[in-house]
């Protein structure tokens, strides 16, 4: 009987400790996860992300081992700034019970960008030779081609101005063409054009606003034209009257927008022009936009802003099914130009210069005490190289951290447009009576 009990007893501790090992090599399942959305050159978007269970959703961040936030969620994205460029982080997440660590993140290690240089040199000419020559907008194909649009008036033999204006200048690499562009309107004369954008796909895939929306080869004197707007004689336009075409934006001739006038808005399929409804009668000054190329979605924005004044200034986002919003603007500032890399950070100018950061607050970059007056058009390769022009010849480039001021390239009365690929950019505009370009490489 003593000798049953032995067994017994041995049986049950073999159970026990079974039991016990068992439940200690059941596997551990992470609960808590961190990622970088953004990263900038001062600042990163940490995205922090706690499983969807009954326990606690407080966590702690730290940074290089220091606790920089604690909060209660289970899904936020946490704006971490004052960061230095070009510098290596590392962030880690703890999920908490109370003061009581239960799990922790992976490290996330991020490097900040780096700044970059403001060493440019530039060249400026001078287009025209008097009668109010304007240039409107550019646009860089490459390092030797380029096309500025606008109206530029010419004296011919005896003196006297021509009739007729140049509506493009081409840059060849050494030197601008001046050229003549015709569309046949629907009474079947010859219309010649007088544009106020400029968007290019490639040399051959140019296109123009200007009242209409117009098509070019790069080479042809004469253009396809898309008479949108309302004139005598029009018998298909999509727009009201007062509305003309002024920007244009796209990923591709199948998904191509323009804005203008009156609040004209209208996209293009590929076949045909659709109007849409843009909810202001105010003048659309800019649209930017581009394509999540890990998502596919796209998200264009644009800029409303009258010509003069503050009235009915406001930011608008075209949605995929090309319906409208507005998001939340500057209360009594100017909405020129929008620009983005991102889909977490905008660029706006107008009235100083803007930018929005993820957590979806507007920061002031550059403010009247820099530049202290209106900016008409803001354009860059990335977040971290950007210019920005407008009037009194103000220009201007940001590294990612500062801006540096360019007084010797101040010639033009207004520089009213630039575009900036590679290391060059080209900003357009006039003087008292002369279109100007405005030429710098780094």
């Amino acid at each position: 009987m003593r000798f049953q009990t032995i067994i017994i007893s041995a049986i049950l501790i073999l159970l026990a400790l079974t039991a016990c090992r068992d439940k200690g090599t059941e596997p551990y399942v992470k609960s808590i996860w961190l990622s970088a959305e953004d990263i900038g050159v001062t600042d990163a978007s940490i995205h922090v992300i706690l499983s969807n269970d009954n326990k606690s959703s407080n966590f702690s961040l730290k940074l290089n081992g220091n606790t920089i936030l604690c909060a209660n969620a289970r899904d936020t994205l946490i704006f971490s700034d004052s960061l230095l460029p070009k510098h290596t982080y590392t962030y880690k997440a703890y999920r908490l019970n109370g003061s009581i660590v239960f799990d922790s993140s992976d490290a996330l290690t991020i490097t900040t960008m780096d700044t970059t240089s403001h060493n440019f040199t530039w060249q400026i000419d001078t287009l025209g030779d008097g009668n109010s020559s304007v240039l409107n907008d550019v646009a860089i194909i490459n390092d030797t081609l380029a096309y500025a649009v606008g109206e530029i008036y010419k004296k011919d033999s005896t003196g006297n101005f021509e009739t007729e204006p140049y509506g493009v200048a081409k840059w060849n690499g050494k030197r601008w063409e001046l050229i003549r562009l015709y569309a046949v309107a629907p009474q079947g004369y010859n219309s010649l054009l007088v544009p106020k954008g400029v968007f290019v796909f490639s040399e051959s895939n140019i296109w123009i606003a200007g009242g209409g929306v117009f098509k070019w080869n790069g080479s042809s004197q004469y253009v396809t034209p898309y008479w949108i707007n309302t004139f005598p004689g029009n018998p298909n336009p999509i727009w009201t009257t007062g509305q003309y075409a002024q920007k244009l934006w796209g990923i591709s001739t199948n998904n191509l927008y323009v804005v203008g006038t009156s609040g004209a808005l209208a996209h293009f399929d590929g076949n045909s022009w659709q109007k849409m409804e843009s909810g202001t009668s105010v003048a659309m000054q800019d649209i930017w936009g581009l394509r999540n190329s890990l998502t596919g979605h796209q998200q264009i924005l644009a800029t409303v802003c009258p010509a003069y004044g503050l009235t009915g200034t406001r930011l608008l986002s075209i949605n995929e099914n090309n319906s409208v919003d507005t998001i939340p603007w500057v209360a009594g500032r100017g909405a020129r130009s929008i620009w983005f890399d991102s889909m977490l950070r905008l660029y706006v100018c107008g009235d100083g210069v803007f930018r929005r950061e993820p957590d979806t607050r507007w920061r002031e970059i550059a403010g009247i005490t820099l530049i202290p007056v209106r900016t008409e058009r803001l354009r860059g390769r990335t977040r971290n190289d950007l210019f920005v022009v407008g009037n009194y010849g103000a220009v201007a480039h940001f590294n990612g951290l500062n801006f540096k001021l360019f007084p010797e390239a101040a010639a033009a009365l207004v520089y009213t447009s630039l575009d900036f690929k590679g290391n060059q950019m080209v900003a357009v505009g006039y003087t008292s009576s002369n279109a100007i370009v405005l030429h710098m490489r780094r």
